[in-house]
C-alpha cells in the first residue's frame, strides 16, 4: 500500500473535533461542550472522544439529551451556537475523573455548567465534595 493511500486510510479511519483536528479512534480525554449564546458548558470525561461526540450530537439533534438544561439551550439557539473542546487527552480513568471533577466543581461554583452530577457513576457534586480535586497523585 502507497503513502498516500495510508495517510487517506488513517484519515478515513478518524473523526474530527468542531475544528477540523483528526481525534484517534479510542483515545480518551476531558472534553467540554460550550454554548457561546450563554457561556455555560457541559463537562465530560471519555474513553473514547470520537464516539462520545457523536454520541452528544445525536442525542440533541434527537432532542433525547440527558441533560435537560443543555437540550433546551440547543433547541432555543440551535446547533451553530455550541462546540466541542478537547481539555485533555488521557488514557487514564484516574486522571481523567479527578480533572473532570474538578472543572465540574469549580465550573459549579461560577453558575456556568449545565452538569449536574459528575462521570458514569452519576455520583451528584455533593457526593463528590474536595475529595476528587486533588489532580496530583
Amino acid at each position: 500500500m502507497g503513502v498516500r493511500q495510508d495517510q487517506a486510510t488513517r484519515e478515513n479511519s478518524c473523526q474530527t473535533d468542531y475544528g477540523g483536528k483528526l481525534l484517534t479512534p479510542l483515545r480518551g480525554g476531558v472534553y467540554a461542550i460550550k454554548c457561546s449564546a450563554n457561556g455555560r458548558v457541559y463537562i465530560g470525561a471519555t474513553g473514547n472522544l470520537a464516539e462520545r461526540k457523536s454520541q452528544h450530537k445525536s442525542r440533541l439533534k434527537a432532542n433525547r439529551h440527558d441533560h435537560p438544561e443543555l437540550q433546551a439551550d440547543y433547541n432555543a439557539h440551535g446547533k451553530s451556537v455550541f462546540a466541542w473542546h478537547v481539555l485533555l487527552y488521557s488514557d487514564s480513568d484516574l486522571q481523567r475523573v479527578r480533572l473532570e471533577s474538578s472543572l465540574v466543581l469549580l465550573l459549579k461554583s461560577e453558575g456556568g455548567v449545565y452538569n449536574k452530577t459528575v462521570g458514569s457513576h452519576h455520583l451528584t457534586l455533593e457526593q463528590l465534595g474536595d475529595g476528587l480535586c486533588n489532580t496530583t497523585e
